[in-house]
């Protein structure tokens, strides 16, 4: 039978080695910079067929690269609506593997069949005393989670639910209500990076929410 130290001491383990990159180092060595670069690099070399095209070409030449460009975009902001779903859905396993791994400190075991916000800021809030909209980048976080679910449920549309986007992102990443999406414009890298902040952020909080109490317990 494993006792409580080992198991959480896995947990922990499991936690950590496969946390979202933090810093631009991180970044570069991780699989999001290798994914990123190879959508960037088809992308690319279709323009620079295009603009390598002579000016004496046939017309109907021109606006065959120019469709096959259309085409390359549209694919990559597909492909970059991928790397979006693919990014919540690291947010989403982590934040269930943190609410699985307060469990090994006598909290409540979690639902797997509930969604980020019915859940999962409750279970923070209540059990730990965490507000998950007060830890930093939560707005990123949150973001994610709705460019996900446009891309998935919505057609690449932005409908704002109860939790919509921040204002300020919304603003700065020119993202309108009942509007599509323009997925490749918006910036990846840093989007992962502050996912990875977030994440960091709220593992740390739940350590000392976690210590906290079991000081309490034991006195």
């Amino acid at each position: 039978m494993v006792n409580k130290t080992s198991k959480i001491a896995t947990w922990k383990r499991i936690i950590l080695h496969d946390m979202l990159p933090v810093s631009k180092s991180n970044f570069f060595d991780s699989e999001w910079h290798e994914w990123l670069g190879r959508i960037n690099d088809g992308l690319k070399s279709k323009k620079q067929r295009r603009h390598n095209i002579p000016e004496d070409a046939p017309r109907d030449v021109a606006e065959l690269l120019d469709e096959e460009c259309l085409q390359a975009e549209d694919v990559s902001n597909n492909m970059y609506a991928a790397l979006i779903v693919s990014l919540w859905a690291k947010i989403e396993h982590f934040l269930r593997k943190l609410c699985r791994y307060s469990t090994c400190f006598g909290l409540s075991p979690i639902d797997r069949n509930v969604n980020f916000v019915k859940f999962v800021m409750a279970h923070f809030k209540n059990n730990l005393g965490i507000d998950i909209v007060s830890i930093e980048n939560y707005d990123y976080a949150n973001l994610l989670r709705i460019l996900n679910n446009a891309f998935k449920h919505n057609n690449g549309f932005y409908h704002p639910d109860r939790n919509p986007i921040s204002e300020k992102l919304a603003k700065r990443f020119k993202i309108s209500e009942n509007s599509p999406i323009k997925y490749i414009d918006l910036p990846i890298e840093e989007l992962i990076l502050k996912a990875g902040s977030f994440c960091a952020t709220l593992y740390k909080e739940t350590e000392k929410a976690l210590n906290r109490k079991t000081t309490t317990k034991d006195n």
